[in-house]
C-alpha cells in the first residue's frame, strides 16, 4: 500500500504553509463554523437578499462568513486551544506518572 506521505510531491504540497495553518486551526474551525453559518450567515443573507437578489447575497454571505470563520478560528486557537494544550501538558508533567 502506498500512502501520500511516501510520495514526494504530495508530501511537499501537504507540508507547505497553508495546509499546516489549516491543520492548526481545524479544531476551532470545526467548533465555530456551525454557529457562524446558522446565525451570522443567515442574518447577512437575509439583510442583502431584498436588495441584491439571491446570487449576489449568497456569494457575499459566503465570502464574508468564510473570512469571519477563518479569523475567529485563528483567534480561538491562539487564545483558547494553545493555552489549553500548554496547561494540559503542564498538568501531565506535574501530576502524571
Amino acid at each position: 500500500m502506498i500512502s501520500v506521505t511516501n510520495l514526494a510531491e504530495p508530501r511537499k504540497l501537504l507540508s507547505s504553509a497553508v495546509p499546516k495553518f489549516l491543520g492548526r486551526i481545524s479544531y476551532a474551525m470545526y467548533v465555530i463554523h456551525f454557529i457562524i453559518l446558522f446565525s451570522f450567515t443567515c442574518w447577512l443573507f437575509l439583510a442583502l437578499y431584498g436588495t441584491y437578489g439571491f446570487v449576489v447575497s449568497m456569494a457575499v454571505s459566503l465570502a464574508v462568513s468564510l473570512s469571519v470563520i477563518f479569523v475567529l478560528s485563528y483567534i480561538v486557537t491562539r487564545l483558547i486551544d494553545d493555552p489549553g494544550i500548554r496547561f494540559s501538558k503542564w498538568v501531565a508533567e506535574r501530576y502524571g506518572k
